[in-house]
């Protein structure tokens, strides 16, 4: 049985396919402006060793790789050099499949160019960043900055407005498997109350027991815990009054409250199986499908502002 990483779950995982004996690949290819980089080919090196491993193993591969030959980089060098760009692309892409061949790479089955499905894409132009480093661009998309230190959208709209459920976050982020780059950083407050930062939910859980740590507490009836928290409140309440203007200690405090009122109601907002069978079947399996079902449920609860990512590291 091959084991290979999983970098969702941060796991070596059993290899099923979805249909049994096949796997497919897919990767990025090269942008047909220059001859092809050394990070692309270490990639694509990587890709074929996958590939013999796989044949090895007895698996039919499948492996599809695009061509960018139409974007702001290929256009431009097409002007810069006075040809047409199918004249550009066209050079360096014979370029590329001679370095693939002088590697003695296997060749991908399928080379769909993104000029085939041009005609079928939508352009947004009124968006954009003035970076396309990972970090930075991320911080642009999520606070209007290229740098950190700055509260994020949902961190501002939770401020602004408010929310109007008091017994779940104003503010949730959802991401299955980990963080994006920059990690808690995407949903920050910064320099406003940190009530007003984003809460995470690890959505690769289905049991609402694990996607929010701790939401039951069986060691302690509910009276027994609003007796502890009056009382660490009250220590706390001593505690800031010596350190004034201190927002973190009174975001601690109000964190305490939250967690303690959310397991009145987080349990059910969060379990998609008491959702009606046919809103169920509308957004189908898996986890993106959980995300969007959830998000729907806590906006039905009025919840404030909800993000969901697609998985950790990329967005």
């Amino acid at each position: 049985m091959l084991r290979l990483h999983d970098t969702l779950t941060r796991k070596k995982c059993l290899l099923r396919p979805l249909v049994p004996g096949r796997v497919g690949i897919y990767t990025c290819g090269p942008t047909l402006h220059a001859f092809a980089h050394l990070g692309l080919i270490r990639r694509l090196l990587a890709v074929d060793i996958l590939k013999r491993l796989l044949a090895h193993e007895g698996y039919q591969v499948r492996h599809v790789m695009n061509l960018t030959d139409i974007d702001d980089k290929t256009i431009a060098e097409s002007a810069r050099r006075g040809v047409s760009l199918g004249e550009l692309t066209g050079e360096y892409a014979r370029e590329f499949f001679d370095d693939v061949a002088a590697l003695r790479m296997f060749p991908a089955d399928h080379c769909p160019r993104a000029t085939e499905h041009v005609d079928d894409m939508a352009f947004i132009h009124s968006c954009y960043t003035k970076t396309n480093n990972h970090s930075p661009a991320l911080f642009e998309i999520n606070t209007g900055m290229s740098r950190m230190g700055f509260p994020c959208m949902g961190a501002w709209v939770t401020y602004g407005l408010g929310t109007e459920n008091q017994n779940l976050p104003g503010y949730v982020a959802m991401c299955p498997g980990g963080v994006p780059i920059v990690g808690i950083q995407n949903w920050r407050s910064a320099f406003l109350p940190g009530a007003f930062q984003g809460t995470y939910i690890d959505t690769q859980h289905a049991d609402d027991a694990r996607l929010i740590e701790n939401i039951r507490n069986d060691a302690e009836t509910p009276e027994g815990q609003r007796r502890q928290l009056d009382l660490m409140r009250r220590l706390n309440e001593l505690h800031a009054a010596e350190r004034p203007h201190d927002p973190a200690l009174e975001a601690r405090i109000q964190s305490f409250e939250l967690a303690y009122r959310m397991q009145s109601e987080a349990a059910e907002a969060f379990d998609i199986v008491r959702a009606p069978e046919p809103i169920r079947a509308l957004y189908g399996p898996g986890t993106q499908a959980r995300q969007l079902l959830i998000t729907r449920r806590l906006l039905e609860r009025g919840v404030r502002f909800i993000q969901v990512w697609s998985g950790a590291s990329q967005p």
